[in-house]
Parts: structure tokens; sequence; C-alpha cells
């Protein structure tokens, strides 16, 4: 999170904190784990990366739309790229052998571009978040810029964006676009919000909410309880992928009320190594994880069905990632598009 808009930002421990839950719940989605744990990880997982990505941009510090545009190519799209050229032998591999079907060169490569597996395959079917979340910050540095930094009409355009969304979700679902171009305006305003809330705890005295007092013992609790409820037995799942949300007020309420008991929960945690590596490898982990599963399917068959064996290999499945993300990144980090940027 930023210290000063205009000039550094550094580190914030319970910020990591909360990519490493991210992260690790998203490669839990992806490892068929149960259904109603599913359907609440579902409800938050990916939306939170949009909410983290507003917390920690800081378009202040850019002098020009060319100046943002390429450190985001850098850091989102060159990543996208070569973590879909890693993944193609795995993904050759697992279509081989295990489900008797082959993919041309031209195929693969067109799904690279489009990034929607609703259209095409895609090899690292999670990274259509990549896409989305660089066309998400880029619309939000040029609303931005357009309003000169102004946070009411920043925060009128973040409405505005959800309400597109919510009325293109329950009017167009057939229209399948690249990039998930349909869940633009809802990322886009999800990175809007997480920019405000940022800038208000920089103005405010968020420290308060550090203390263990009894309300931060129990809100963060009860609003987790009445998220899960809702998410799980209410609404039912969701896809932001696929700008379906069933109920929009109970899928948004489920969202924030989720994000703000988790935020909470973490702000009061100590330092945590091992958790704040976690939070900063969260793109390297989503790039390999993809893989992982292709491999753990293949040599232990429960994996492919929905069960309680398959969350407790998932969960060790992540685990064991971990140390590959620390040699990664240490030793080929140009694998996951990692160039020492220092912006």
């Amino acid at each position: 999170m930023k210290v000063d808009i205009k000039n550094e930002k550094k580190r914030v421990d319970w910020i990591d904190y909360l990519k490493a839950i991210g992260i690790f719940l998203v490669c839990l989605g992806h490892s068929n784990c149960v259904l109603k744990l599913r359907k609440y990880v579902y409800s938050f997982h990916m939306p939170l990366f949009f909410l983290i990505g507003g917390l920690t941009i800081n378009p202040a510090k850019y002098g020009s739309i060319k100046e943002f545009f390429i450190y985001k190519v850098k850091k989102l799209l060159i990543p996208y790229f070569c973590i879909n050229l890693f993944t193609i032998p795995f993904w050759y591999i697992y279509c081989e052998f295990m489900v008797n079907k082959s993919f041309s060169f031209i195929e693969i490569t067109k799904g690279i571009f489009i990034s929607n597996n609703d259209i095409t395959i895609l090899v690292n079917g999670p990274t259509w978040f990549i896409t989305t979340l660089f066309l998400s910050e880029m619309l939000f540095y040029l609303l931005y810029k357009f309003y000169d930094g102004d946070k009411k009409h920043l925060l009128t355009v973040s409405i505005f964006l959800l309400i597109i969304g919510y009325i293109e979700g329950i009017t167009s679902r057939k229209i399948v676009m690249p990039w998930h171009i349909n869940s633009l305006p809802v990322g886009c305003a999800l990175t809007i919000i997480g920019y405000l809330v940022g800038n208000l705890l920089i103005k405010s005295n968020f420290e308060k909410l550090k203390k263990k007092s009894l309300l931060n013992i129990l809100m963060p609790v009860i609003l987790m309880f009445c998220s899960a409820y809702l998410a799980i037995f209410v609404n039912g799942n969701v896809s932001f992928g696929g700008n379906n949300y069933k109920s929009f007020i109970l899928t948004f309420s489920s969202l924030f009320m989720t994000i703000c008991g988790l935020s909470m929960i973490l702000m009061q945690l100590p330092k945590i190594r091992l958790l704040s590596f976690v939070g900063k490898s969260s793109l390297v982990l989503l790039a390999i994880h993809k893989p992982a599963i292709y491999i753990i399917r293949y040599y232990i068959p429960v994996f492919k069905t929905v069960s309680i064996d398959s969350t407790i290999i998932g969960t060790l499945m992540f685990l064991f990632l971990i140390p590959v993300a620390y040699i990664i990144k240490k030793f080929a980090p140009f694998l996951v598009g990692d160039f020492n940027i220092k912006k």
C-alpha cells in the first residue's frame, strides 16, 4: 500500500497475506474441492485480486499513459504469454494421455491470444485473469487521468460500471468476448474501489483495526459467517469470469463482507515470512499450479472427482509448489515474466 500517494509505496504485510490466501483458494478451487467450499471460494477469490490491484496501484507515479502502458505490459502481459508458453508441454501430455484429444499449434496459439476458455482452448485457463486485470487497470488509469484523480467522480464511475456489468450479465450471456471483456466493467469497478479504500486507509488511522479488541475479533467472524451463508446456501454458484452473478446484491454483499472480514483478521497477524513469500509469489503460483494439476490427475485418478480427497490433495499440492516457486523465482524468473522491474 502507498505511504505517500505521489511518492513511494511500500509493501504492507496484511496485503501480501491477503494475496497468499487468494492464490491458495485459486489453487484449491481448481482442485475439485468439495462443492460447498467451491461455491464460497468462487464467490470472492478472483474479485479479491482486482481489489488488491486497486489497493496497491499508484497512478500518480506515471507521467503519461504510455509510461503506464509499458509498465503494465512488462508486469502483466509478458508474464501472461510466458506462463502459457511454459504450460504447453504439460497441456500436450495431459491431452494425449488423459483425455485423448489433440490440438494443433494454431489452435493453441489462437487460444493464448484470445484468452478465453469459453471461446477456444487456453492451455493455462486461470491466466484469463491476467489479461482482464491488464484491461481493468488500463481503464482505471484513463479514468483517473480524465477526472484528475477526483475520488467522488471515481466512486460514481465505479457504481456506474457495476450497473453496466450487471446489465451485461443478465442480457448478453451468450456473447463471449476475447480477454473476458464482458467482465471488464466489474473488474475496473473493483480496481477503483480498491484504490479508494487504499486512500481511505492511508488518511485514517487504520492501526485501530489491528488492535486485538473484542470487536476486532468478533466482527470478522460474523462477517465471514454471513458471507459464507449467503454464497453457499442463498445465492449459489457465480462466475466473475463469465459475468454471471445470480443476485447482484447478494453476490457483492457476500464478496465485500468476506474481504473485509479476511482483512481484519490478517491485519492482526504478526510478521509471517512464509505467508509473505506466498503473497509475493502469487503470480508464480498461478503459473505453475495448473501444470501441477495436469500431472497429479494423471497419477492420482481420485483427483479428477469432487471429494474430500481432492481437497486434501489440492492443499498438499499447494504446499509442495511453494518451494518450487522459490526455485523458479531464484533461478529462472523469466519463466513467469519476472524481469526485476523496479517501478
